[in-house]
């Protein structure tokens, strides 16, 4: 189960670089096209964790505290 967690954190830290860090925009069709399917993958996997159990929250939280803290969406 730890490796899957591990995987989701990993995922959402480089969708979210993806969306925020890099470019905030797009400039032409069809990297508005990719934009729009990134966004739709990164809200899906937001809903996928939010429907863990609440322990497995617990420890994709401290997974993110430990591997991504630099991440402006982890809590200190």
């Amino acid at each position: 189960m730890y490796d899957y967690l591990y995987y989701l954190a990993k995922q959402k830290n480089r969708y979210y670089e993806q969306l925020y860090s890099k470019t905030s925009c797009a400039h032409r069709e069809h990297e508005c096209i990719d934009r729009i399917r990134l966004i739709h993958r990164y809200e899906m996997l937001l809903e996928v964790i939010s429907m863990l159990a609440p322990q497995q929250q617990i420890e994709l939280t401290s997974i993110e505290k430990e591997y991504f803290e630099d991440a402006p969406y982890v809590s200190k």
